[in-house]
């Protein structure tokens, strides 16, 4: 049976100790899992952070599932933008600024969070390319770091998590978020099939703790 290794990006200023429950988790039910170390100062350019990652991917030589946090979701988008062919079986994003934010601009001399400015090159370029990847993305409409906090609610994703609390590292920590995602990282691409079939928008508030699933189309 096929078992695809996970690589998990954290966000700016990274703590990865703090994935460890999660990647425990994805371990025991999707396969191998390691986390992606790279500069998160938000000083390095995205591209050359998407370089090394491209170069990680390659040297696993099979597809992968790759999960960011924050700016680790942009370091994987733009990896794709680089390299199109990249084999992503699918993708998670949680709490990622996939327009910006305008908190980027109290840091204007750092090379990699100018990016991360909303309307920037970067951004353009992201919005532009072509995703066919399934993806789940988590948001939250009160995000004190992603501003405003529909940025990270994309459009492209196949399933939309919106979370209640205004925290941006809840998702981190939430037991419930990692069901979730363990759930949707083992799921084979008939049962991903059945679920767009006959899901269109579920409450869940015993299972997503009061959070608003919507799977789009």
């Amino acid at each position: 049976m096929f078992c695809p290794t996970t690589l998990i990006l954290d966000g700016i200023f990274g703590r990865p100790a703090r994935f460890g429950p999660l990647r425990r988790l994805l371990e025991s039910t999707c396969g191998p899992t390691e986390v992606f170390h790279y500069n998160s100062t938000g000083f390095v350019r995205f591209e050359e952070l998407a370089k090394r990652l491209c170069h990680r991917i390659e040297e696993i030589g099979q597809p992968v599932n790759l999960l960011g946090f924050s700016m680790g979701g942009i370091v994987i988008r733009t990896a794709h933008l680089l390299r199109p062919s990249l084999p992503i079986r699918r993708a998670v994003f949680l709490n990622s600024p996939h327009a910006g934010s305008r908190l980027a601009y109290v840091m204007p001399l750092a090379a990699g969070v100018r990016q991360l400015w909303p309307g920037s090159a970067l951004m353009r370029q992201l919005d532009q390319a072509d995703w066919a990847i399934p993806t789940l993305v988590t948001w939250c409409p009160f995000d004190a770091a992603i501003i405003p906090g529909h940025s990270a609610n994309w459009p492209k994703a196949t399933e939309s998590i919106r979370c209640p609390f205004p925290l941006h590292t809840w998702v981190v920590g939430s037991p419930r978020i990692h069901q979730r995602i363990a759930t949707f990282l083992g799921e084979s691409e008939d049962e991903r099939q059945r679920v767009n079939e006959t899901a269109n928008t579920e409450y869940c508030p015993a299972t997503m703790s009061n959070a608003r699933l919507t799977v789009q189309h």
